[in-house]
């Protein structure tokens, strides 16, 4: 936020870096802050079934559960709520299909067709 005062906008693209001071602490900052959060949330278990399924999540939620999360939305919300509102209920509707949809192509995958994962069968 410092560095905003010296250009408008950091572009890596075109170097435009601002003052390389407040950048460089800035990123280390960011890089260390990023190091301490994921040392609070090494334990959480919703995460680590995500670290353990993300190539499932990556292959099958785009073109799987994103269409079928939109055509849920269009069934379910009504054209007149206000853009903002109606933004933010499409998001949430979007996600919790995604999530379980997922959950449940992730359980599916573990269980009956681990090999294409190179994982043993689980008992």
């Amino acid at each position: 936020m410092v560095n905003l005062n010296y250009v408008s906008r950091v572009d890596l693209f075109y170097q435009d870096l601002g003052n390389p001071i407040l950048f460089l602490s800035s990123a280390i900052s960011g890089i260390y802050m990023i190091i301490i959060f994921s040392k609070f949330i090494q334990n959480f278990k919703p995460i680590q079934y995500v670290g353990k399924n993300s190539l499932l999540f990556y292959a099958f939620h785009s073109p799987i559960f994103i269409p079928i999360a939109d055509k849920i939305v269009e069934i379910l919300i009504i054209q007149n709520i206000p853009l903002i509102c109606y933004d933010t209920i499409k998001m949430f509707i979007a996600l919790f299909t995604v999530c379980i949809g997922m959950v449940i192509v992730c359980e599916i995958v573990n269980r009956y067709f681990s090999f294409v994962l190179g994982k043993k069968k689980l008992v």
